[in-house]
């Protein structure tokens, strides 16, 4: 590509799908610089934002599967992810995906958990140190609050970007029941540090549910303390390190069941009645009251049989909503026919999780990124070795050139026969 004009260079290279750019890593040290440029990761992100560029990740067990989204779904089949650290000692549990890094932890309800932000793209990873728990006198992480149940049944994460500091950041939620309030710190992946232990006073109304990510602010339900269960969405702003309250729909009944989730990058309230339905509001505007609207209203058993628990997953641009239904099966909803067709995904028998995340670039930078910085030693070695046998050749041809030297006139015409 020695005569493309750098720019059309760069606008062909970050069009490329991740598995293409990651391979070209080893064509020129210039283009593993390229690669490695946080303009072009941002470029090349915008792209696959625009090509709907996303996988959905489903948990089984120990084992994790992704499957291509498009807008018609032709292919259902889930292949199973390949991730370079051991989970054969505990469950799974995901926390949230952002811009391609998705936050996940193993034995989430133990004192022993670890947790990773990884990029299942370009398969880097970073463990994140364990952060002490500073909540109320004599509470460990083994410590029962109840019968059976320790504060570690009650860990939320929230995880998401801060555009202030161009870099991510995980909230750890630990509630303590018994004192109506929860301990919060802050993790922020450049520094690979936890803030200090701060305290919130309000309740999860879900503990050990991940936030949900809309608008640099992560969100939960809870109730705030003093209150007679009285629900509320409070919101962590990223960017500005504050909580706030959120204003749901003024015309919401006060009679559903209610619990949030991302959509589109929408903050979506969901109301249920009795296992019956489900309505499901967006906030089209984010922060404004006035924005709230019920785009659906899911039956039971008119459009699905049976469920417990339904989550829309994906708004494809031909209308039709990709729904999680009881966290086991996936069902293509039409909100025009109000029909649905449940997907069989093949590869996988049953999930507990399912996921969106973003192919993208995305690093994560860290001194324990083993497989980042394999990846990088073996392009840079493929270079070198590719280097090496070129100047072999060139030397060979230079060679073969001299013994085919001719002289006329006094003047040496190489390679003329």
């Amino acid at each position: 590509m020695e005569n493309f004009p750098d720019e059309i260079t760069l606008e062909i290279l970050s069009r490329l799908p991740v598995k293409t750019v990651c391979r070209f890593r080893c064509v020129s040290k210039d283009w593993l610089k390229l690669f490695q440029n946080p303009g072009f990761i941002k470029k090349h992100m915008k792209h696959s934002i625009e090509n709907n560029q996303y996988s959905l990740m489903l948990k089984e067990g120990c084992n994790l599967y992704s499957m291509d989204l498009n807008q018609t779904l032709e292919s259902n089949k889930a292949l199973q992810i390949d991730y370079p650290f051991d989970s054969s000692k505990g469950e799974i549990a995901m926390w949230g995906s952002c811009n391609g890094l998705v936050c996940f932890s193993i034995n989430p309800y133990k004192d022993s958990h670890v947790m990773y932000i990884w990029n299942p793209s370009t398969v880097q990873y970073k463990k994140i140190p364990v952060a002490p728990i500073k909540g109320p006198p004599l509470v460990t992480a083994t410590d029962e609050i109840f019968p059976g149940v320790t504060i570690t049944d009650y860990f939320a994460y929230g995880f998401g970007y801060d555009s202030k500091i161009d870099d991510y950041k995980l909230i750890r939620m630990v509630d303590f029941p018994v004192e109506h309030r929860c301990e919060v710190r802050i993790y922020t992946l450049g520094t690979n540090s936890w803030t200090d232990a701060s305290f919130l006073h309000y309740r999860l109304t879900h503990p050990s549910i991940a936030g949900v990510l809309s608008n640099e602010a992560i969100h939960w339900i809870a109730t705030p303390d003093g209150t007679q269960g009285d629900l509320v969405i409070v919101s962590y702003d990223i960017r500005n390190d504050t909580f706030q309250q959120v204003v749901g729909p003024n015309s919401l009944s006060t009679e559903l069941a209610l619990s949030i989730c991302g959509f589109d990058g929408f903050l979506c309230l969901l109301g249920k009645t009795h296992d019956v339905q489900i309505e499901v509001w967006v906030m089209k505007e984010y922060g404004v009251t006035e924005s709230w609207t019920k785009i659906v209203t899911i039956s039971q058993p008119e459009v699905i049989p049976s469920f417990l628990y339904v989550r829309p997953i994906k708004w494809f641009k031909n209308g039709q909503i990709l729904l999680e239904k009881d966290q086991t099966s996936l069902a293509l909803y039409d909100p025009k026919s109000h029909k649905a067709i449940d997907l069989e995904v093949d590869g996988v028998s049953e999930w507990l999780e399912a996921e969106i995340f973003l192919k993208s670039l995305v690093p994560v930078t860290s001194d324990t990124d083993i497989a980042a910085q394999k990846q990088t030693e073996d392009a840079t070695k493929n270079m070198d070795k590719g280097e090496k046998e070129q100047k072999k050749k060139n030397t060979n041809n230079n060679n073969s050139k001299k013994k085919k030297q001719r002289t006329k006139g006094g003047v040496l015409f190489y390679g003329m026969l």
